[in-house]
């Protein structure tokens, strides 16, 4: 029988079950897994001592760092998440120490989320029967305790409550399958590790999880940019459901001691917060690559089983038989996820490293191709020399494995953005949506058809792609220029708005909104967004295109040229030239910029049919030939 909660039904704890508790949590605390003398012991002893002090309540984030973890005074923990970070691997650590280890003890402390009052449940099923028990008359015989009539009420009673137990199985069993899961999340994977160096094997669990499950293909899986989005952030799974509309959320754990490694997986139901399923699994070091294909393999059968059957999930295979290719491979995705210009490079040089240890690797491959593009799109690797790389990476990547959806997207990407074959690139992207390939590839699809005119397929091809990852701001990105090539104003002000809502620092919701604010002649607007991106972003030349922006829509054409000046010495893209030299209605020079933005194979001169800022020269027989160079027309 369950016992009670204490902390969530009065302010204050009884004393004998505070001297239970501070009994009960010695004990804890001289166990291996909570050690008083390790930080995790220390947290779980200060926030149980406050607790049962009755001043839970005046606990704060800031005050758990400065005593438990010695931050400095500056500590701030709006800023810096080692609290909640902690507190929910604790919290994740003692649920999994009362599944196991600890099933038998006799109180079991948890802490709700977003919340660091501990509670308490008591398993003392003895004391529970006392209080539903009628106390016996002191001089009654034992065998006279009960009268007949007493007995066959008390007969019928569990009699009634057998049947009452019955169906009440029989609802749950009915109301859980009719919540069937045909949307899920994989949370990042805690690493428990002693050090922070098998971060890369936790954060490689989850994204391969996320790919095996994604082959599923009516299961919707969310993306690995919308999942990220609560890593560390201790959300209710109710909440999370809300925020991703999915049905389910699978989270978990992984920890390496010496050559062993644990992984720990739990399946939860959104709509309630029931937990569905749950495993722990033990294996050698070396053997990680198994272990993640049993993982896959039982949580695909799980949710087939909740689903009450209907068609089986897609066989999990291994992408390679070498444990030491595995390894590199989820350095290299590691790498790939941090995003910045220096890890791009480092994840191409991994990746490659994993195709010299077993040459068959087609993920490997795709990786090569995705890390160098990119590079490319920070500028750290010369758009020239990585393309054919690029096309070769992918090509062998489809040639190993020809069901590697993603692989057809990046394909495609180079076929249209450098050799404009729209007939071919388009045919790849087909391939890959029908093979169930990522966001990213539905979104670089839609862009493909907003440079066609072909807007409402692109509009379905982005509302897609947010499905699957609905706290990317990549797609309100690229979708800004779809509302925007059809002079929908409309919906350029909410593709802002929503990118402002995911993250107000991005830098692209900013630089649209000089986009949008130029076109509609409102200067103020533009100046302000301009001005903030200077002031944050200094060292970029996009930064400098929209200053030119600007001030050529303030017709104050020698600060725009300024900034002509400085984007050409900073290698801006050419095309983004051209706009400045447009809106100065100086059609030569954009013209020129037109062209070397055509001979140096940018994607973005593509966008000529229908960019609103070349209106004006779009008759122009010098405009036209650029877009026939292209395929834009015939």
């Amino acid at each position: 029988m369950p016992g009670i909660p204490e902390s969530q039904i009065s302010p204050s704890i009884p004393d004998s079950r505070a001297h239970d508790i501070r009994a009960y949590l010695g004990r804890l605390l001289s166990s291996r897994q909570f050690s008083s003398a390790s930080r995790r012991g220390q947290l779980l002893e200060y926030l149980v001592a406050h607790t049962l002090a009755g001043d839970a309540a005046k606990i704060s984030e800031y005050a758990i760092g400065l005593e438990v973890f010695q931050r400095p005074t500056s500590f701030d923990p709006r800023i810096e998440s080692q609290v909640r970070t902690e507190v929910s691997r604790l919290r994740q650590r003692l649920r999994e120490y009362y599944a196991e280890e600890g099933r038998h003890d006799p109180i079991v402390i948890d802490f709700p989320p977003r919340s660091y009052v501990a509670t308490f449940e008591f398993r003392e099923p003895a004391a529970a029967l006392e209080i539903i028990s009628a106390p016996a008359e002191p001089d009654a015989a034992p065998r006279r305790r009960f009268s007949r009539l007493t007995l066959v009420l008390i007969a019928a009673a569990i009699a009634a409550l057998a049947i009452a137990g019955f169906f009440i199985i029989r609802y749950r069993l009915r109301a859980q399958a009719s919540q069937p899961i045909n949307a899920i999340v994989v949370l990042p994977f805690q690493n428990y590790s002693a050090g922070r160096q098998d971060e890369y094997l936790a954060d490689g669990l989850t994204e391969e999880l996320t790919n095996d499950l994604a082959q599923w293909r009516d299961l919707r899986v969310v993306a690995r940019t919308s999942a990220y989005a609560f890593r560390d952030k201790p959300e209710d799974v109710r909440q999370i459901g809300r925020e991703l509309s999915v049905d389910a959320v699978l989270e978990g754990s992984f920890t390496r001691q010496g050559d062993r490694v644990r992984i720990t997986a739990q399946l939860n139901r959104t709509s309630d917060g029931y937990h569905l399923w749950s495993h722990a699994y033990d294996a050698q070091a070396n053997d990680l690559l198994s272990i993640q294909q049993d993982v896959a393999g039982s949580i695909a059968t799980a949710i087939r089983q909740i689903r009450g059957g209907g068609p089986p999930p897609p066989a999990v295979h291994l992408a390679t038989t070498s444990p030491k290719a595995h390894d590199l491979y989820l350095q290299a995705i590691y790498q790939y996820n941090l995003e910045t210009p220096q890890s791009y490079l480092k994840a191409i040089q991994l990746f490659q490293q994993a195709t010299v240890e077993d040459p068959y690797f087609a993920r490997a491959y795709l990786g090569i191709g995705k890390a160098e593009y990119a590079a490319v799109v920070f500028s750290v690797i010369n758009l020239q020399d990585a393309m054919p790389r690029i096309r070769q990476a992918a090509e062998k990547a489809i040639e190993l494995d020809p069901n590697l959806g993603d692989a057809y997207a990046t394909l495609a990407s180079v076929d249209y953005g450098w050799d404009f074959d729209w007939p071919k690139a388009d045919e790849e992207y087909r391939r890959a949506i029908e093979l169930g390939s990522s966001s990213n590839a539905r979104s670089s699809y839609a862009s493909s058809l907003t440079t066609r005119g072909r807007f409402a397929e692109a509009h379905e091809q982005f509302r897609m792609a947010t499905e699957q990852d609905p706290l990317s701001v990549s797609l309100p990105f690229n979708e800004f220029f779809t509302y925007n090539f059809e002079r929908d104003f409309a919906g350029q002000k909410r593709v802002i708005a929503r990118m402002m809502q995911i993250n107000s620092n991005f830098f692209g919701a900013h630089a649209l909104n000089v986009v949008m604010s130029v076109q509609q002649h409102d200067c103020a607007t533009a100046h302000i967004q301009a001005d903030w991106l200077q002031k944050t972003y200094p060292t970029v030349s996009p930064t400098q295109a929209v200053l030119a922006y600007a001030a050529a829509c303030s017709n104050n054409k020698a600060e725009a040229l300024g900034h002509i000046k400085q984007m050409i010495a900073m290698k801006a893209q050419a095309y983004q030239v051209a706009i400045a030299y447009a809106l100065l209605h100086d059609s030569d020079n954009a013209i020129v910029q037109l062209n070397r933005s055509t001979d140096l194979h940018e994607g973005q001169v593509l966008y000529l049919r229908y960019d609103p800022f070349f209106d004006e020269i779009r008759s122009d027989p010098r405009y036209i030939e650029i877009e026939k160079r292209v395929g834009l027309i015939p």
